[in-house]
């Protein structure tokens, strides 16, 4: 395999990576973000180049490590005037801050723990954000990616579900993450009714691939 160490390397390997759409999605957006100051530490290998056939990105850390230091990576603003219906009265346009990771984490389908509470402080400290404050001063609904732009922790609380609030957050994030140049997608079990209906309603295009990822634990 080839490291690649450095940003001319990695900036080459993003344009191929371009060029391999939409089958590359998931790379690709992990390559762009280690090009966008690599807040989680990965590093990218090919099997070779430049008519590679596999790309393997890793952590940098060990695999038994228990501890992952915070990102000091800079959220991107994105706050502006919002397009479609809100009570504007009632919300408020703002985005996460590290306070939010235990109510997010709540809300995900693979949280739960204190390792993806940290992953989730990580991600708000080193991407964009988008959220609405209910009454209460707290998000009621938010989107967020990881570190492949993957939109994976976009959720509405209870009490403020079949709102549309969900449907709302989520076009204005895309939106602004498109102009901003940043890869999005998302993926949704073909259980997950409401998710599936929010990405009809968005027309969202699906992808004619899949991808293999792993998950990794300590022993």
């Amino acid at each position: 395999m080839i490291l690649f160490d450095n940003s001319y390397m990695l900036q080459m390997l993003e344009k191929s990576l371009r060029k391999r759409l939409p089958e590359s999605l998931k790379v690709y957006g992990t390559v762009f973000h280690m090009n966008q100051g690599n807040p989680f530490k990965l590093k990218a290998l090919v099997d070779k180049w430049p008519d590679f056939d596999t790309v393997v990105v890793r952590p940098q850390e060990q695999p038994g490590d228990t501890e992952m230091n915070v990102g000091d990576g800079e959220q991107v603003p994105i706050l502006k005037k919002l397009t479609g219906s809100c009570n504007e009265e009632m919300f408020k346009h703002s985005t996460l801050d590290v306070t939010h990771a235990a109510l997010v984490d709540k809300f995900w389908y693979f949280g739960g723990n204190r390792r993806s509470q940290r992953f989730i402080e990580r991600c708000i400290q080193s991407f964009p954000t988008l959220c609405l404050l209910g009454p209460e001063g707290t998000p009621v609904t938010w989107a967020l990616m990881d570190q492949s732009g993957e939109l994976r922790m976009g959720a509405t609380v209870p009490k403020y579900r079949s709102q549309g609030l969900g449907t709302y957050v989520l076009y204005s994030y895309v939106q602004s993450m498109d102009k901003l140049g940043f890869p999005t997608y998302n993926h949704a079990d073909k259980a997950n009714k409401i998710s599936q209906k929010m990405n009809h309603t968005l027309q969202l295009v699906p992808m004619p691939c899949d991808w293999n990822q792993w998950n990794c634990v300590p022993l």
